[in-house]
């Protein structure tokens, strides 16, 4: 992977750091996503209406603006424009050839949701994205039309896997432990005199 789309729900637990009760591994798991994303230089790309679905509630000016400009200084934030518009297009003519209106009705998934992830998949779509992450797997998969992989957060426990096995066959991995570098000696001593002049970075 090397760009992924995230849905709104992603951002809810990594950047407001909230959950519904039950839901607390969530907020774990996103941590880890996004930290994977920055260590495999991974491209997150936000639809513009994730962003507006994200802080459409957040009342507090200051606060609003603080998501905004953490977004935008750490995210790619995809505008819905022409190119976005047709494969949006393509996608309402697949699925109501499908029945994707049943679907939606048989889920109970309301008009303006259905607008809003058919705005998403074909923003992740005209972006180049590799994969969609979002909790609403079944949905997606119906509303994309299966043209992009949807991954949810259990896709985690894929991913630590394959980072583990990476880890064990890189060669570090084969040094060994017992042996000593005595440049590591005097880094470890200077990072512990630097601990507490180092800045926190932490999100709004």
């Amino acid at each position: 992977m090397k760009r992924v789309c995230v849905d709104t729900n992603m951002l809810i637990w990594y950047i407001k750091r909230q959950c519904t009760e039950g839901q607390e591994d969530c907020l774990v798991k996103a941590e880890w996503l996004f930290n994977y994303f920055e260590r495999k230089k991974i491209d997150v790309v936000i639809p513009s209406i994730v962003v507006a679905e994200l802080l459409a509630h957040v009342e507090d000016e200051e606060e609003r603006e603080g998501y905004f400009d953490f977004i935008n200084d750490n995210f790619e934030v995809a505008q819905h424009d022409i190119r976005s518009a047709r494969k949006y297009v393509k996608l309402m003519q697949q699925l109501i050839a499908n029945n994707a209106g049943d679907y939606a009705k048989d889920k109970g998934v309301k008009k303006f949701q259905l607008t809003n992830d058919y705005n998403i998949c074909s923003v992740a779509l005209s972006s180049d994205c590799d994969a969609i992450f979002s909790h609403n797997l079944k949905d997606f998969e119906q509303f994309a039309n299966h043209q992009i992989p949807i991954f949810t957060l259990d896709y985690v426990d894929v991913l630590k896997r394959e980072e583990e096995a990476e880890d064990l066959a890189s060669p570090k991995s084969k040094h060994n432990p017992d042996q000593v570098n005595i440049f590591d000696i005097f880094n470890d001593d200077d990072d512990e005199d630097d601990d507490e002049h180092k800045e926190v970075k932490i999100r709004p």
